[in-house]
């Protein structure tokens, strides 16, 4: 059946399909092995369990979601919204073509990228294939399901919210180092790494689009996946506040709001995805009133955050150095930033003992020492952009109707009390006020951050 929405020229229209298929005119092809990998198989081999026909084309929904995001070019200067046309072959094709929940779908997405979404349904897509062979014994306590980035955020929420007994399942895109596993293996009684099942190979389709809001809905799917297959009410989020409503309250220019680690995105996700699996799926957000600093702090004072160092936080991941296994940060994109600050406001280290590539952008050309490589301009750009953000955030009146609106919303999401969520963020906004302007003052005066970040 054809889509109940018809656009004329979409800015990107594609056709996700199998090997030898061709696509319709004026389409572009996702060939699924080709340019859209799936290997559900990772999921059953740490889960041991069958992957239901819906669970399946969620995940292939998932990763053409992430594939047409990326290849549909936004034209920031003229506007931020694109029309997106997709067009997906389904197992399940009755669940998925009935109306009400493509309009759902349809409004998640939006929410989610700011764009303007046209879905179409079609039957007929072959199973996928799946390995069974590894085991979870479980207890007759749920698992938690922790979407796990291997950034600070993660590594702190994981070992925190661990206890006895307790059954973890952690999706990742990579590996997890030693130090984790063993650490984590004595605080649970059974820890599980699924790798995540969907890649963008490309197959030599260039991917342009870099602002890849798509990546909540990809990383929520998979979480969902093996929450509900292994019929676990839970799924962490473990983003701590300044990354969950921070991004919501400085929009720049264009850009439509950053609700990826809101609790208004996750709550919608986990009514769609109970539809799929026809069981509860619940999105909690245990560090939301709290800062990274907070959360790492926590961490330390549990004698926990051994192996820290090892996480990766950096967004410039293909100008990451390499020094022996440890990734150097870039140290200026705001995820480098947030890093420095939260580090030191936990104690575990100082803004200028931990490796960056550029640790002090001078005020003046040439930015920076002789031992450290001079950037271009995108990086001078990143990083005033990146200084701004954590600015922003910090002068924020609490009392602006900006921020009413977002606690309202937030409420309504949680569940909360609207008096006790502006309370939340009252202080993640005061805390992360002080500890940006500690963070400044390490730096000398002729610094790029103390010269943009400098908080009225």
């Amino acid at each position: 059946m054809v889509s109940d929405y018809a656009i004329e020229r979409p800015d990107a229209h594609v056709y996700v399909c199998s090997d030898g298929e061709a696509a319709p005119e004026h389409s572009a092809l996702c060939v699924l092995g080709r340019h859209l990998k799936l290997e559900p198989r990772a999921l059953g081999t740490f889960l041991m369990r069958s992957i239901p026909a819906r669970a399946e084309d969620l995940l292939v929904l998932a990763g053409a979601v992430a594939y047409i995001d990326r290849l549909g070019k936004r034209h920031h200067s003229k506007c931020w919204e694109r029309d997106l046309f997709l067009s997906l072959p389904v197992r399940d094709f009755d669940f998925w073509d009935a109306s009400d929940l493509r309009d759902e779908l349809k409004s998640l997405l939006e929410m989610l990228t700011g764009d303007s979404w046209y879905l179409e349904f079609r039957p007929g897509r072959a199973p996928l294939p799946v390995d069974r062979q590894g085991s979870l014994s479980l207890t007759d306590t749920p698992p938690v399901v922790i979407p796990y980035s291997n950034g600070l955020d993660s590594f702190a929420v994981a070992r925190l919210h661990a206890q006895p007994r307790q059954h973890i399942i952690r999706v990742s895109t990579g590996r997890v180092g030693d130090t984790e596993k063993k650490v984590s293996h004595a605080r649970t009684a059974s820890t599980r790494w699924v790798s995540m099942p969907i890649s963008l190979p490309g197959a030599g389709v260039r991917l342009p689009e870099q602002s890849y809001r798509s990546r909540g809905f990809l990383f929520g799917a998979v979480a969902a996946t093996a929450a509900g297959i292994m019929k676990g009410a839970e799924i962490v989020v473990p983003e701590s506040g300044q990354g969950t409503f921070g991004p919501a309250l400085t929009v720049i220019g264009h850009e439509h709001p950053d609700v990826r680690m809101s609790p208004i995105f996750t709550s919608a996700l986990g009514r769609f995805v109970s539809r799929i699996f026809e069981s509860p799926i619940r999105f909690v957000h245990p560090r939301v009133w709290s800062t990274k600093g907070e959360t790492l702090a926590a961490l330390q004072i549990a004698q926990l955050s051994e192996g820290w160092e090892v996480t990766v936080s950096c967004s410039r991941s293909s100008r990451r150095k390499i020094q022996g296994s440890v990734a150097k940060h870039c140290g200026v994109c705001a995820n480098c930033l947030l890093r420095r600050q939260s580090l030191q406001v936990a104690g575990l280290v100082s803004s200028s003992q931990e490796p960056y590539i550029w640790p002090d952008l001078g005020q003046s050309p040439p930015w920076t020492s002789r031992d450290h490589p001079v950037p271009g301009k995108s990086v001078v750009q990143q990083a005033i952009s990146a200084i701004l953000a954590m600015r922003d955030f910090a002068m924020i009146s609490p009392e602006s109707p900006l921020v009413l609106r977002e606690a309202a919303a937030i409420a309504e999401a949680l569940g909360e009390p609207r008096e006790s969520t502006l309370h939340g963020m009252h202080h993640v906004m005061a805390k992360h006020r002080e500890e940006w302007s500690a963070l400044l003052s390490t730096f000398p005066p002729t610094s790029l951050f103390r010269a943009l970040g400098a908080v009225a």
